[in-house]
């Protein structure tokens, strides 16, 4: 028997040898319009700048991404391809491309193909009217390629065992084609935004893990909300210290922005503390400054504790006179203490507040979200605030958030004694305007 004849009978049944020599498809005539091969290369080339466009994944093929430092050159592969029955026409080959940095083919380019037991150096020798080199699979070959020369991306899982499709395409007859280009690495884009809400999770700290490395933490807010900036493209679990609770994976891509929610079970907090001449009153905790979540009875040694409180931002009350807390904060499982004291007189024509944040009626339009924009200000200057005129006009200066109660309602806090102010605009204003406070140290 030939040689040929051998090695033919060899890929037919399968066995591991040369495989054997195939006719090269031969070049389709000059056309004036560039051919599909031309326009596959450039069309790779235009969308380089992204990850590699991979639609041979659904036949078990994967590019496996070259680490290389910034500013070094490298292979990139931009394109891996199925050829369809019609482009493939009984083929069995990898068709391969090296372009430069500006798509254009570089003759003499040269990749390495490896298979289990064996390797071949391929070079980019072909016109421009088809792919610059291909190389024959024989049956049951499973294949890899990569760049030669420089550090490469690299294709794997090249084989022609896949089930018939159509005519062109059959078992043991599939083609591929692979595009690298040469490219020079660049800092990893590191603008993605990670954010989102921890339910019950004031207070607490939440754990940014990328893969196996802690990148980053953050406490989470008086809103419950916690954000990260500038990261780049990763697999990113976010974890609540002292809990078992995390988030599923998250993929960043160094660009996106990702919003998350978790609830962390709610753990009672405690807010405890002394009404100076108030033994027998009441006191009351109001969440968010409207909403009763306890109340307890001032004890004969003028001590209170309320017990229960899930986490949030609270004030407390001595029921039956104008006295209100500062803003408190309670994380969760903690407890807060503070000291209050009733005037003279037990509550009644006296200024009780030196400074009181009036928010707007409750259920007005905006109400909600000017709580939201001014808690941190609240909290950081530990104010007293609610939603009430009539507690406005026991307090020393007033500051309005919003246009929740007009100009009628300003004047009349002003004619009641109150140094009043207003904070107002969209909220990203509103926003600023807060912000700015907290910085210069000025309430």
């Amino acid at each position: 028997m030939s040689d040929w004849g051998r090695r033919l009978l060899d890929w037919v049944v399968g066995r591991p040898s040369e495989a054997p020599e195939v006719a090269r498809p031969q070049p389709e005539p000059a056309r004036e319009q560039p051919t599909a091969a031309v326009e596959e290369r450039r069309r790779a080339h235009r969308m380089s700048d992204g990850e590699p466009i991979n639609d041979a994944e659904a036949y078990g093929v994967r590019v496996i991404q070259v680490d290389v430092p910034p500013g070094e050159t490298f292979w990139r592969v931009i394109r891996v391809h199925h050829l369809t029955p019609e482009e493939n026409g009984g083929r069995h080959h990898i068709f391969l491309d090296m372009l430069d940095e500006n798509g254009q083919r570089i003759m003499g380019a040269q990749v390495r193909v490896t298979w289990e037991g064996g390797e071949q150096i391929v070079t980019i020798d072909k016109p421009g009217e088809e792919a610059g080199a291909d190389f024959p699979m024989w049956k049951w070959q499973v294949c890899a390629v990569e760049g030669v020369g420089l550090p490469s991306d690299r294709v794997e899982n090249l084989h022609t065992g896949h089930p018939d499709e159509a005519p062109g395409n059959t078992l043991f007859h599939h083609s591929f084609l692979v595009i690298f280009q040469r490219a020079v690495a660049e800092e990893p884009v590191a603008e993605s935004v990670l954010s989102g809400v921890v339910h019950n999770g004031i207070g607490q700290t939440v754990l940014l893990w990328r893969g196996e490395e802690e990148v980053a933490q953050a406490e989470i807010g008086a809103d419950e909300r916690f954000r990260f900036e500038g990261l780049r493209a990763g697999t990113y679990v976010v974890r609540v210290v002292g809990t078992e609770i995390a988030s599923d994976p998250i993929e960043l891509d160094g660009r996106n922005s990702v919003e998350i929610e978790l609830t962390v079970p709610p753990v009672p907090g405690v807010i405890e503390g002394w009404v100076n001449g108030g033994a027998g009153r009441v006191v009351v905790a109001l969440r968010d400054g409207t909403t009763e979540a306890g109340r307890a009875t001032v004890a004969q040694d003028e001590s209170f504790r309320i017990e229960g409180l899930e986490p949030g931002v609270y004030v407390v009350t001595v029921e039956g006179t104008s006295v209100v807390s500062q803003a408190i904060t309670l994380a969760a499982g903690a407890t807060e203490t503070l000291e209050l004291t009733l005037p003279s007189d037990g509550g009644a024509g006296e200024r009780a507040l030196s400074h009181y944040v009036l928010l707007g009626p409750v259920g007005a339009l905006g109400e909600r979200t000017n709580f939201l924009l001014a808690i941190e200000y609240i909290s950081h200057f530990r104010l007293a605030f609610g939603y009430s005129l009539a507690d406005a006009q026991q307090a020393a200066r007033v500051t309005i958030i919003g246009d929740g109660y007009g100009p009628l309602e300003e004047a009349g806090l002003a004619a009641a004694g109150c140094q009043v102010e207003r904070i107002s605009g969209g909220p990203e204003s509103i926003r600023a305007a807060l912000a700015a406070r907290i910085a210069n140290g000025q309430p």
